[in-house]
């Protein structure tokens, strides 16, 4: 046991030195944090993943769609509206069908609008 811890100290001992050698902060943290949970339709796992997104005492939890078909989009947000979920929900529109694309270009420009976050 006071190996591990030993060796815990060694290996923290040089990763600081490394550090301070490189010139970097010791502590760069965000200025804010931001959790996105992505939501494919209500049922318990959203509700789940949402719980755990504002467990993580995050400064932002926002929920995310990607819209396919717009019917199925606007009756997620009328269930989403009626429902006591206080985490907003943003709608991102998907003419081909794609999931990834329309979500990347959302984080990015949230990226792009705040940088430090």
């Amino acid at each position: 046991m006071s190996l591990a811890v030993g060796l815990v100290a060694v290996l923290t001992t040089m990763n600081l030195r490394g550090v301070r050698e490189s010139g970097v902060e010791e502590s760069v943290a965000p200025a804010r944090v931001f959790t996105m949970v992505v939501v494919p339709r209500m049922d318990a796992a959203t509700m789940r993943a949402l719980g755990y997104a504002r467990a993580l005492r995050a400064d932002h939890v926002e929920a995310v769609t990607v819209a396919n078909d717009r019917e199925d989009a606007q009756d997620l947000l009328r269930r989403w509206d009626t429902s006591s979920i206080n985490v907003p929900l943003k709608v991102l529109d998907s003419p081909y069908r794609e999931l990834t694309r329309p979500i990347t270009a959302y984080v990015r420009s949230l990226v792009r609008k705040s940088p430090r976050d």
